[in-house]
């Protein structure tokens, strides 16, 4: 698809579960080039995280051109602590990932992925204002 270089990204993803059960999610990624921010409701025909509870678990599946990226989400201590899962995966017999930039559509190929550190933290509020 083109030239090959490692690039390193950071990934942040705010959540925010309203009394209704609505899901509002904002994600960030940045790497030394670029910074794109992806704001979405669930329930969206645009989502490209689609949120349902999956096994005691908020779950998340955003495909890609190729493969998917899956985000899961628990939740401990009455809801005081979470912990947080990003796993990549793509089809049996497909050569690598494929996926499209959220602003441009550019399509890049994952030779390799790694995720070196998660963290998860539960705030009280509304993580982007308003009432719930």
């Amino acid at each position: 698809m083109g030239q090959e270089r490692q690039v390193t990204q950071n990934s942040g993803l705010t959540l925010y579960m309203s009394e209704a059960g609505r899901v509002f999610s904002r994600f960030d990624r940045s790497t030394r080039h670029s910074a794109d921010t992806q704001m979405q409701v669930s329930g969206q025909p645009d989502n490209f995280l689609q949120w349902n509870w999956e096994g005691g678990a908020l779950v998340a599946d955003q495909h890609f051109v190729r493969g998917a990226r899956r985000v899961s989400l628990r939740f401990g201590g009455g809801g005081a602590s979470c912990s947080l899962n990003v796993l990549h995966g793509k089809a049996i017999g497909s050569p690598n990932i494929v996926y499209s930039d959220f602003s441009n559509h550019t399509r890049y190929e994952i030779l390799s992925i790694a995720v070196t550190a998660t963290s998860c933290s539960i705030r009280p509020g509304n993580a982007f204002g308003g009432s719930n």
